[in-house]
C-alpha cells in the first residue's frame, strides 16, 4: 500500500499553529476539503488493514496460547512420569530393604531360640543330676523323707532361679539385637528417602 504520510498529517486538526500550517492551507486549496486529502493520502487503507487484522488477533492469540499450554502440559507430564519412576524405584528399594531386615530379625530370633532351648536342656540335666545326688546323699545319711523333700525343693528353687535368669539374659540380648537392626533399618530408610527428592505435590 502506497501511503502519502505527509498529506495524511496535513489533513489533521493538530497542525494548526505549527510550521505545517501554510502547507495545510495549500493542500486544502488544491483538494478542496480534508476528506479529499485523506482519500488521496491512502491512510484509510492502512487503517482498514489494521482493523481487518484485529479480527484475526483473538484467534491467533488462542492458537498461540494453546500451543504454549500443550508445551507446558508436556513438560509437566514429563516431570510427573520422571518422579513416578523415581518413586517406583524407591518403593522397590524399600521393599528389598524391608525384606532384608525382616530376614535378619528372623535369623536373630532363630539364633536365640536355639540358645534358649540349649540353655533349658543344660539346666534341666543339671537339675536332674543335682536332684539324684541329693536323694542319694539323703539315703546314705539316713535323712527323713521330709528332709530329703525339703532339700529337693531348695535345689529345684535354686535351679529355677538360674534357669529364669539365663533365659531373661538371652531374651534381653535378643531384644537389644533386634532394636539395633530396627534402628539400622530406620536410618537406611531415612537415607533412601533423602535421595528420593520428590518435587511439588
Amino acid at each position: 500500500i502506497i501511503v502519502n504520510g505527509y498529506l495524511a498529517l496535513l489533513k489533521s486538526d493538530s497542525v494548526k499553529k505549527t510550521r505545517f500550517e501554510n502547507d495545510q492551507a495549500k493542500a486544502l486549496e488544491l483538494f478542496g476539503n480534508k476528506k479529499e486529502i485523506e482519500d488521496f493520502s491512502n491512510i484509510k487503507e492502512i487503517s482498514n488493514l489494521i482493523d481487518s487484522l484485529g479480527e484475526d488477533v483473538s484467534n491467533e492469540i488462542a492458537i498461540s496460547n494453546t500451543y504454549k499450554f500443550i508445551k507446558s502440559l508436556g513438560i509437566i507430564l514429563s516431570q510427573i512420569l520422571r518422579e513416578k519412576k523415581n518413586f517406583d524405584s524407591f518403593i522397590k528399594e524399600a521393599n528389598k530393604l524391608t525384606e532384608k531386615y525382616l530376614d535378619d530379625v528372623d535369623k536373630v530370633i532363630s539364633k536365640y531360640e536355639s540358645e534358649i532351648i540349649l540353655n533349658l536342656d543344660v539346666n534341666i540335666n543339671s537339675m536332674r543330676v543335682e536332684l539324684k545326688k541329693a536323694i542319694s546323699r539323703g539315703i546314705d545319711n539316713g535323712d527323713s523323707e521330709g528332709t530329703i523333700k525339703s532339700k529337693l525343693e531348695n535345689i529345684k528353687e535354686e535351679q529355677s532361679k538360674n534357669l529364669n535368669k539365663g533365659i531373661k539374659n538371652l531374651l534381653s540380648s535378643m531384644k537389644e539385637e533386634i532394636e539395633g537392626k530396627t534402628r539400622e533399618f530406620r536410618d537406611r530408610m531415612s537415607l533412601q528417602m533423602q535421595f528420593l527428592n520428590l518435587k511439588g505435590d
